[in-house]
């Protein structure tokens, strides 16, 4: 998992960083797919296998609800996102300062739609439907589908109704938490609600799979062979990333990957290991201000470096501030959910 966490974000890095300044054409639209769509792929299969997986897990080893789980979420998430919503605020600002003509991002650089992503309205439909990603910011659209599939898989699972009364109020907050996944069949990001529930399924059924008496390396191979080779060709055919079919091909080629490399007993190298989980340790914060990032940096750096080395500059840059942002905030979700747990949670035992 961590080799899937740590190479997606690096290809959502390059695919983003080659498609702004230009560079390796054969490697963008119309000769292949955005390398970013499908390292999201990936993204919200694994986020789907390891969110359910977790739930699973803890509600099975005792009183689990869903006011620990939300607090789990809401520190892993926002740790991240509120410093990289204020940092794509400065890094706009500066922008704005250097170039302000080529800034296009002024219909979203606004406090209303700060405020809106502060609670992920972007991108809502019906209600908040002129809201977008904050400014430059573009990929936040993503994390706003992440988020309310959270909210409406965690209330869904954990919320415990006894009555018709509470199961009536449980189905009155369902439909408001579930609007954005399931416009997302079918609007922006089509198919990514679906890889999500394919990664949710993968997680039940990954364990039966390992204990059937039928399952062998070769079947596993042979499917994840046959998975990945169905990938790529609708990739090619396509060029497109996004939808149910593609959104099933990669997640069962990954689920089967997954089922292999448990049969073989893999091992990584342990300084592969150390490099992966590193890399891996900072990839949501990467993600989260790599976007504007790159982009101040094609504008400021234009006319003084060629365009690869733009890319490689920037591609170094965002590793590297990611890496120390994430030091102060992504990597201390834990400290800070251990903190609201005791607070909110202990309040509500003894009220």
């Amino acid at each position: 998992m961590d080799v899937i966490r740590g190479v997606s974000s690096q290809l959502v890095l390059f695919g983003h960083g080659i498609s702004f300044v230009r560079i390796m054409p054969y490697l963008l639209p119309p000769y292949i797919p955005f390398l970013q769509n499908i390292a999201v792929v990936c993204f919200f299969f694994m986020s789907g296998f390891l969110i359910s997986s977790s739930v699973f897990r803890k509600r099975k080893q005792g009183n689990y609800g869903f006011g620990e789980y939300w607090i789990e979420r809401f520190s892993r998430i926002y740790s991240a996102f509120i410093p990289c919503l204020l940092f794509t605020l400065v890094v706009d600002l500066i922008s704005i300062q250097l170039a302000p003509d080529l800034y296009s991002y002024y219909p979203a650089f606004d406090l209303k739609t700060f405020v809106g992503n502060l609670f992920m309205f972007q991108d809502f439909p019906y209600f908040f439907n002129k809201l977008t990603s904050f400014g430059s910011n573009r990929p936040l659209w993503t994390l706003g589908i992440e988020w309310w599939l959270y909210m409406a898989f965690g209330f869904a699972f954990l919320f415990h109704a006894k009555n018709w009364k509470i199961i009536c109020f449980k189905i009155l907050i369902l439909i408001p938490l579930l609007i954005v996944p399931i416009h997302s069949l079918q609007g922006r990001g089509k198919g990514l609600t679906l890889v999500w529930v394919w990664g949710a399924l993968g997680s039940l059924l990954f364990k039966k799979i390992l204990t059937n008496k039928y399952t062998n390396i070769k079947t596993a191979l042979f499917i994840a062979l046959v998975a990945t080779g169905l990938s790529i060709s609708k990739l090619m055919r396509t060029k497109i990333a996004y939808g149910p079919k593609i959104g099933f091909y990669i997640s069962l080629s990954l689920l089967a990957w997954l089922v292999v490399l448990h049969l073989w007993d893999f091992k990584l190298p342990v300084k592969v290991k150390k490099t992966t989980t590193f890399i891996a340790s900072y990839s949501f914060t990467l993600y989260l201000i790599h976007y504007p990032l790159m982009d101040s940096f094609r504008v400021a750096l234009a006319n003084e470096l060629s365009a690869t080395n733009i890319f490689i500059l920037s591609f170094i840059v965002c590793n590297l501030i990611a890496w120390v942002m994430a030091s102060f905030t992504e990597l201390k979700y834990k400290m800070i959910s251990n903190f609201f747990k005791t607070r909110f949670l202990r309040l509500q035992r003894v009220n």
